[in-house]
């Protein structure tokens, strides 16, 4: 103990003696033991502060920040240990949040694209029936820029009529969104452009569906099929025209397709033979079997 409370526990003796107390009847109280060493002795022997009693007293031991500040030390340490831990994670979030997007900007890439590479014309919707792609196909075909359609209603850039009666054909998307199944235009559909240019089309509707099996949209594919038109109408004129002048010179024909050995007799052909129409097959045996040997 130091000496200042071994004074004051001597100083409180005499004082009760003073005041009549024996000597004998007073218990005494043992002083608190705290041991003192000197560091630069400790240091001299090798003895370490570990070994020392404890609450022991060392005098003349150097200043050390860190033993004066030791619980400040491991809080800050603490700090910047969660903190460098924080920034740590924000950063692979970043760096996962770029690569997502890095992949989905390549996806677009790849299927812009896909979609522009395709002869047919390429519609896209969203599952409220609004554009959200066009490829340059049908860009040409409707007279309409992807810029200028992006967000509007399918029905306001396709505009689909019965080529016979110009009356508006249903729009294929709202079946499609409707129904969940694929869906065709119907025969002599004609799309007006945006600057009145008229075209036959043949088209089919598709459900885009999300990996759970909900509908995100619609990819509506056509081609302009106006060249095709327009040569089956010359030969069904063609075609009409040789019947009424077969018709009119009341001959017969037949007519025989090497390459499939298919053969056809008209009606005439039957009556000039002596038969009703279509008595025997329609084959090159048949005819065959009724023509003299010396006209074959």
């Amino acid at each position: 103990s130091n000496g200042r409370q071994e004074g004051r526990m001597a100083a409180q003796l005499a004082f009760r003696i003073l005041n009549g107390e024996k000597a004998s009847q007073i218990a005494l109280d043992e002083s608190p033991v705290r041991y003192m060493f000197d560091y630069a002795e400790l240091k001299r022997f090798g003895i370490s502060l570990e070994k020392l009693p404890g609450n022991s007293l060392i005098v003349n031991k150097p200043f050390s920040l860190y033993e004066a500040y030791k619980t400040q030390f491991i809080l800050a340490i603490a700090v910047l240990v969660g903190m460098s831990l924080i920034i740590i994670m924000l950063i692979l979030n970043v760096t996962e949040r770029k690569r997502a997007e890095k992949q989905l900007l390549d996806s677009e890439e790849d299927l812009r694209i896909t979609i522009n590479s395709i002869g047919d014309a390429v519609i896209a919707t969203d599952k409220a029936g609004k554009i959200v792609r066009m490829n340059p196909v049908a860009e040409a075909l409707t007279g309409w820029t992807i810029d200028q359609t992006q967000g509007r209603q399918l029905k306001e850039i396709f505009n689909i009529v019965n080529a016979k009666t110009k009356q508006a054909a249903k729009n294929p998307v709202a079946k499609v969104l409707k129904t969940g199944k694929i869906v065709g235009l119907a025969n002599h559909t004609l799309l007006i452009a945006k600057d009145g240019a008229e075209y036959q089309i043949a088209d089919s509707a598709s459900p885009i569906y999300t990996a759970d099996g909900n509908i995100a949209g619609v990819v509506l594919v056509f081609r302009d099929v106006t060249e095709d038109y327009r040569i089956q109408q010359n030969l069904r004129q063609s075609e009409e025209r040789l019947s009424l002048a077969l018709m009119g010179a009341n001959d017969g024909v037949w007519d025989w397709d090497i390459v499939t050995n298919k053969v056809h007799f008209d009606k005439t052909y039957y009556t000039m033979a002596g038969y009703e129409p279509y008595e025997f097959p329609e084959t090159f045996e048949e005819w065959e079997k009724r023509v003299h040997p010396d006209d074959i």
